[in-house]
């Protein structure tokens, strides 16, 4: 992906910075920092500049008149502060330098402030409630405090923004403020030291420097070892220090901790096993302190520094286990000296390498948490290498192997690469059914084996996974239940003890009554827990969308509706079951949903009402689709005033929501693709709700046709009769019941009486004025449809629709006779078909949801008004 430097366009086509700017182009991945790709060559590329004060004061004032937002804080204008206080001292204005300095530090304030508020915004209540994390009033006061600081004593607001730069890795950028403050007379003579201390961390040249303070001489003493690679001197030294109660104890205490690790394991070949602790634990510390604390930019790089050590350690005992495995194999074959490595070596060999799969399997899953998936990928993956290659026999036993698994399927998961999810998630799943594991980590398993399959298009195959992780978690939670109290819900259930696979088994092979009087039964049970209960709750959720997602709407409605009579019965309620209002929401809307897939427009669109009516504070983007989706149902039932109403409410919803996303996004200096696929998702709804309301006002629903709606386009008259070809082959045509359901959709524009379009079905597609295709994927597919038109145009001069020469329909489905489709499918299918077909023969859509040209419709016959168009769309060129 291409990232260019966003403050460019702010800055007048002429303007220096715009030279500067204009050509940075960088290949970044989705999880870099924009502060750090700009920060070098900012710094670089503006210091050649000797512009005057005056010049590139212009150049702020430009920028922040025409940067809104986030961009007031971005790190160009940042960077011409500094540039700006490095002009004043070139013209002798120390003074106007300190002004300058301290202008540009408050501006680092804001910034910070400003976008740690937005971490702090997506950090759950109860986090903050637990005592761990800074409230909001701590908050405000500490930046109150700094911003104090910048106007009272400038020496050590620059001290704490040097220390700030260093561990946010900003290193360029530290060695020109330490210029700025000491060429501007802003660093008092107590803060040189502390301030030289920095800066020598940050690679600036102070060689020249003699620090005055013991503390610091032992510091400097101690870098100084550490450049000459006298590893066990400068923690000698680190180890006898003893650090004073100063203002900056606690970044140095931190640098020092893990400045001590660091020279532990470059001073030794094999670092004891002490050393591995205190880094794992001290990478544990820096990740649980990253967000919504004081010293979280501290911690990140000390989580980050920490696992990179570990890794460190990693490589070194893999190169010494690969050596010495080689040279045990002198000349065997590679499968024999594994082998022979496993039936031969001492324990104390095999613990070694548990040892180091153990540590790869930490690294790799740190890596996992803090979205670095393509590390955690190669350190998980590492793992589990080991022990198919050393410890073969171990992978059926030792229990970091199947977690090690589940692991790296998710890790595949978040990347988005769900066919490879899918593959280790299955596994994963047969090694815990196999092992015995809890039900527990199979329902978590089977759960997330669904997810990846329907996130991978393919909802069918994730449903029977989902249906045994349903019956784990109800056989889960009665084995929870106390031992006294368990006998009559286990004789309910049909569950014997010590045998949760038999019953799994029976489980899947009853009727979906009979499974769905069992989750009801369970989870009325007094003595079931809040979390079995939780894990039965997300078990069915689960199973309940992949039904959806297929369209077997009938269970999924008979399903909802199960799950929303267990979460809202006696006993849940007294239990205080894990459910919260935007829970229930969600059971309604996907109840909703269903519904509306199932054509049961009315009992839908009453429980968007109820929506509305009991969940007052759902959030924006949930009320706005909650409106796009009852405007529908509005329309599908005849409704059109309420649709209407629906879809401007809807669009307006959408309209505010997309400026908070555009701002978030603006204030992410990460480029995050989801959220950018996500804006694209909700701007095309947006869209297309602003295109129906103003279609309909142009050319309302209540007419005899919608041939005023939009431009239709149109089949010369001497074509006719039109050739149809529809695809028969396995590759990309429909056979069987799919076939009949095709052509039936299709067939009904054949047999409108007195129309004016003569149509012949052909053999050849080459011949054809129409070709009607199967596709198994969306890659031709607009978003949110299943279909699509191509057409090839005549164009004339005349003001009349343009004529058509020949079209291309495609129609979404990846089975070739529709053997494992749902009635519901079918139907759909049979709409589509009619549809795309009526795109064919010219006509657009049309704004009433009674037509079968309707941008969303349900309909599965053409109507009056579909006929009428068709009829005065032709005979116009009469």
């Amino acid at each position: 992906m291409l990232f260019n430097a966003s403050g460019a366009g702010a800055f007048p086509a002429d303007s220096p910075v715009r030279s500067i700017i204009d050509p940075l182009s960088i290949e970044v991945a989705p999880d870099t920092d924009r502060y750090d790709l700009l920060d070098q060559f900012l710094v670089q590329s503006l210091l050649s500049h000797n512009d005057s004060p005056e010049e590139i004061e212009k150049l702020i004032g430009d920028g922040r008149k025409n940067l809104s937002r986030i961009y007031k804080y971005d790190p160009l204008l940042l960077h011409l502060g500094y540039i700006k206080a490095r002009a004043e001292v070139r013209a002798g204005n120390k003074s106007a330098a300190r002004k300058a300095l301290k202008r540009t530090l408050l501006s680092e304030l804001d910034r910070e402030r400003f976008f740690e508020a937005l971490v702090r915004s997506s950090i759950h209540k109860s986090e903050f409630l637990s005592g761990k994390l800074e409230s909001q009033k701590q908050f405000e006061s500490r930046y109150l405090k700094e911003r104090k600081t910048v106007g009272s004593d400038l020496s050590k607001a620059v001290l704490a923004r040097m220390i700030k730069l260093y561990y946010s890795r900003r290193l360029s950028e530290a060695d020109l403020l330490r210029e700025l403050a000491l060429d501007s007379e802003a660093i008092e003579k107590v803060d040189l030291d502390p301030l030289s201390f920095w800066a020598l961390l940050c690679g600036a040249d102070v060689a020249a420097y003699e620090p005055q303070d013991p503390l610091y001489k032992k510091l400097f003493a101690m870098i100084e070892n550490f450049r000459r690679r006298h590893y066990s001197q400068a923690l000698e030294t680190a180890d006898s220090i003893k650090l004073d109660d100063t203002n900056f104890e606690s970044a140095l205490e931190s640098f020092l901790k893990l400045f001590r690790l660091r020279m532990k394991v470059l001073a030794s070949p094999a670092p004891d096993r002490r050393t591995v602790l205190d880094l794992e634990a001290l990478s544990d510390e820096g990740r649980s302190r990253i967000k919504g604390r004081a010293d979280s930019y501290i911690y990140r790089t000390i989580f980050y520094e920490s696992i990179l050590l570990l890794g460190q350690i990693a490589e070194r005992e893999e190169i010494k286990l690969f050596d010495s495995i080689e040279t045990s194999r002198s000349d065997k074959k590679e499968d024999d000296a594994v082998y022979e490595f496993y039936m031969t070596a001492a324990p104390s060999d095999r613990q070694r390498v548990r040892e180091l799969a153990r540590l790869l399997y930490f690294i790799g899953y740190k890596y996992k948490l803090m979205r670095r998936q393509d590390r955690a990928r190669v350190y998980l993956t590492r793992c589990l290498l080991l022990y198919k290659l050393y410890l073969p026999g171990d992978m059926q036993t030792d229990t970091m192997v199947d977690a090690c698994l589940y692991d790296l399927a998710e890790s595949y998961l978040w990347a988005k690469e769900y066919d490879i999810a899918s593959v280790l998630f299955k596994e994963c799943a047969e090694l815990r059914v196999a092992l015995g594991r809890s039900p527990v980590a199979i329902v978590m398993t089977l759960t997330s084996l669904g997810r990846a399959l329907m996130a991978d298009g393919r909802p069918e195959s994730a449903t029977p996974f989902l249906n045994r992780g349903l019956g784990y978690a109800i056989y889960a939670a009665c084995q929870a239940v106390p031992s006294e109290k368990r006998d009559k819900l286990a004789a309910s259930l049909g569950i014997e003890e010590g045998k949760v696979a038999e019953f799994v088994e029976g489980f899947c092979a009853q009727s979906l009554s009979r499974r769905l009087a069992l989750m009801e039964l369970c989870m009325d049970y007094p003595d079931v827990g809040k979390s079995e209960r939780a894990t039965i709750e997300s078990a069915a959720q689960t199973y309940i969308d992949s039904l959806v997602g297929s369209k077997f709407y009938d269970q999924a409605i008979a399903s909802a509706e199960s799950l929303l009579k267990a979460k809202q019965g006696p006993v849940a309620a007294e239990t205080s079951s894990n459910s919260s209002p935007s829970d229930f929401a969600s059971n309604l809307w996907q109840l909703a949903f269903a519904n509306s897939g199932a054509s049961h427009m009315e009992r839908s669109r009453d429980l968007y009402d109820r929506l509305f009516r009991e969940y007052k504070k759902e959030g924006k983007r949930s009320k706005a689709h909650w409106y796009f989706s009852r405007g529908l149902a509005h329309d599908a039932l005849g409704e059109f005033d309420k649709g209407a109403s629906d879809f401007k409410h809807g669009r307006a919803i959408f309209a505010r929501y997309l400026k908070e996303m555009d701002r978030d996004l603006d204030d992410d200096f990460k480029i995050d693709i989801d959220k950018y696929e996500d804006r694209d998702y909700i701007f095309w709804i947006a869209d297309d709700l602003a295109n129906e309301l103003a279609v309909r006002r142009k050319d309302p629903p209540g007419r005899c046709s919608y041939i005023k709606a939009y431009d239709h386009a149109r089949w010369p008259e001497d074509r006719f009769p039109l050739k149809v070809f529809i695809d028969r082959s396995k590759e990309s045509g429909f056979g069987g019941k799919l076939f009949d359901v095709v052509y039936a959709g299709i067939r009904q524009w054949l047999e409108i009486e007195n129309s004016p379009v003569k149509l012949v079905l052909v053999q050849n597609r080459n011949n054809a004025d129409i070709y009607v295709e199967r596709v198994d994927n969306y890659d031709f597919i607009p978003p949110g449809s299943a279909g699509k038109a191509e057409a090839d145009y005549i164009y004339t001069e005349e003001k009349e629709p343009s004529l058509l020469n020949k079209v291309h329909l495609r129609i979404f489905c990846d089975t070739y006779n529709g053997a494992r489709l749902s009635n519901h499918a079918l139907r759909h299918i049979k709409t589509l078909a009619a549809h795309e077909f009526g795109h064919g023969l010219g006509l657009n859509h049309s704004p009433s949801g009674l037509d079968i040209m309707y941008w969303k419709a349900d309909t599965t016959e053409l109507s009056e008004r579909d006929r009428n168009t068709l009829r005065e769309l032709y005979r116009s060129q009469e």
